[in-house]
């Protein structure tokens, strides 16, 4: 094999492996991955959130009043890990859900739709979060508005009350 040949095939060898690592992901984390509450009934809805990381400690923690229709979306955003969501209606139980978002590489949108959130509809409440393969979140809800803008209180002083 003449010098000219190995040149070529190494060089396209190596961005070969330079383009499947990109397609692997590096798995450090995005830091947009966020907590959202969908209201997709024609009510108001009230609901206390909290969020907390793998070591238990309270990362998010409120009360909130959501207007009919709306998405709001917690300012934190989160890297790759491990955490617990937790939901109660105005009316009801906690609902508690363990979170993991992770490398989507493979997808077209492959750091950002990792979201988890709490979902308002005509079955009630309930808690959920996207997967590489599927979109639970951000499919009805054009625009998500902040929450601090609909924060009542917090939950531990609704709690406390």
């Amino acid at each position: 094999m003449d010098s000219t040949r190995r040149w070529l095939l190494g060089g396209i060898a190596g961005v070969a492996v330079v383009g499947l690592a990109a397609c692997i992901g590096t798995g450090n984390g995005s830091g947009r991955e966020r907590v959202v509450v969908e209201n997709r009934t024609v009510h108001r809805q009230v609901v206390s959130v909290q969020v907390l990381d793998a070591n238990g400690d309270l990362l998010v923690d409120g009360r909130y009043g959501v207007p009919r229709e709306t998405g709001i979306q917690f300012e934190r955003t989160f890297d790759y890990g491990s955490y617990v969501l937790r939901a109660r209606p105005e009316a009801g139980e906690w609902a508690t859900m363990e979170w993991t978002p992770r490398d989507c590489a493979d997808t077209p949108n492959p750091a950002g739709n990792m979201h988890a959130g709490v979902v308002f509809d005509d079955a009630g409440m309930r808690l959920v979060h996207n997967t590489c393969d599927y979109l639970e979140l951000g499919q009805s809800i054009d625009e998500y508005l902040p929450a601090l803008q609909f924060q009542t209180e917090t939950t531990t002083a609704a709690q406390s009350a």
